[in-house]
């Protein structure tokens, strides 16, 4: 596997290895007898669509066939599950009230649903992806829409909160928080594009442009997977630090 690819699939595992602790962690919560809350919808979609997003690259692995099939269809769709919940996430924190924000939130589905089915039909095979298709790039697109979403609400947020904190009205470990999940939503997007662009150089036959813009995508995920592991140790010290109840 060229080294470019390698540190692509590692990332993406590394990401799923942190969604999976995330998911981990809230079910022991809701079994510790914690309620359900829209903020945990965010550690519910970082699980899913972390899980998904492993899912796939091991699917491909397998050369095709029935399991390869059942792997990278399931990671699929598992990932479109948590995009989605990161949409819900993001219209009932930043946008509850108006009927744009909640167009936004079904448009984004729509497009989710709608480019993964036409991939499925134009993709040659399970185990071969080809990512200089249409149907590739519209994919990117529809899962750089909900990142995007978040990533802008969030920037605001912390702009928000950082005036505030200024003046001792909120939390600096909260600004901090949004400054993280902003970057991560950021780099979701730059991952998107740069798989468009490594798709576009491979069809002009660019291979050294392509094989950066691979890498480069690799290391975003292993940022990514930074920021989610910043957010689990964050909110472990909030608990340390909290008073007894």
């Amino acid at each position: 596997m060229p080294l470019e690819n390698l540190l692509l699939v590692s990332g993406r595992l590394a990401f799923g290895a942190a969604g999976l602790l995330a998911g981990l962690r809230l079910a022991a919560q809701v079994r510790a007898g914690g309620a359900w809350s829209i903020h945990r919808l965010a550690a519910a979609a970082i699980l899913v669509g972390g899980t998904g997003l492993a899912l796939i690259p091991l699917g491909q692995a397998l050369g095709g066939g029935l399991a390869s099939a059942l792997l990278v269809g399931g990671g699929d769709v598992a990932m479109r599950a948590g995009l989605i919940a990161l949409g819900v996430f993001t219209w009932r924190v930043f946008r509850p009230e108006g009927p744009l924000s909640l167009l936004l939130l079904i448009g984004s589905a729509a497009f989710q649903i709608g480019a993964m089915l036409w991939d499925w039909a134009a993709q040659p095979s399970w185990a071969a992806y080809d990512d200089t298709l249409a149907s590739a790039h519209a994919v990117q697109l529809s899962i750089a829409v909900p990142f995007l979403w978040s990533g802008i609400e969030t920037a605001l947020e912390a702009s928000r909160s950082r005036r505030r904190a200024a003046l001792g009205l909120a939390d600096r470990a909260a600004v901090r928080q949004f400054r993280v999940w902003t970057v991560a939503m950021t780099s979701f997007v730059g991952i998107c594009v740069l798989a468009i662009v490594a798709g576009e150089a491979a069809a002009a036959g660019w291979t050294r442009s392509a094989a950066l813009a691979t890498a480069a995508r690799g290391a975003l995920y292993f940022l990514i997977t930074a920021c989610a592991w910043d957010g689990l140790l964050s909110r472990r010290r909030e608990h340390q630090h909290s008073p007894a109840r």
